[in-house]
């Protein structure tokens, strides 16, 4: 069978086209950015969203109506300390896990509520810390996680 050359062309061009975009995504695809995730003890993986800055510590997890299940938010601070928690303007229930600089678990606060109305509470660890998690409520418990729990934490930069 004998294919005219301008349809010749137009397949090399459509091959071309096919190829270059198959690269194309294989280049965008190793180079996405992997998640940043944390391992519990019994091997549950979830990802995290990072609040690095002062700024997003203050907001954190404030505002969103919900939480995507196998999700949470790590706060890194700077240096160790008792790293207090407050609802306002939260408006999902959350599980909050103070965890020291090996990623330990130092303390939690379980089924924590949003905050209706002002003075709202504020939540201490009994213990310094320098990452704090939050994930929906419940986690803990499902989880069967306590306190000396080691867990291991991949933070993507």
């Amino acid at each position: 069978m004998i294919i005219p050359k301008k349809y010749l062309r137009i397949l090399s061009t459509y091959f071309a086209l096919i190829i270059y975009s198959t690269f194309s995504l294989a280049s965008e695809i190793n180079h996405a950015k992997p998640d940043s995730f944390v391992v519990l003890p019994n091997s549950t993986v979830y990802k995290l969203e990072l609040a690095r800055t002062q700024e997003e510590r203050i907001l954190g997890l404030m505002f969103r109506e919900k939480l995507a299940n196998g999700k949470g938010m790590l706060f890194i601070f700077p240096q160790d300390g008792f790293h207090p928690f407050y609802m306002k303007n939260t408006l999902i229930p959350l599980d909050i896990i103070w965890l020291d600089s090996n990623y330990r678990i130092v303390y939690f606060h379980i089924n924590v509520q949003p905050c209706k109305e002002e003075p709202c509470e504020s939540y201490y660890p009994i213990a310094k810390s320098r990452f704090v998690l939050e994930f929906n409520t419940g986690t803990v418990v499902k989880e069967k996680l306590k306190i000396g729990d080691k867990l291991k934490v991949t933070i993507v930069q």
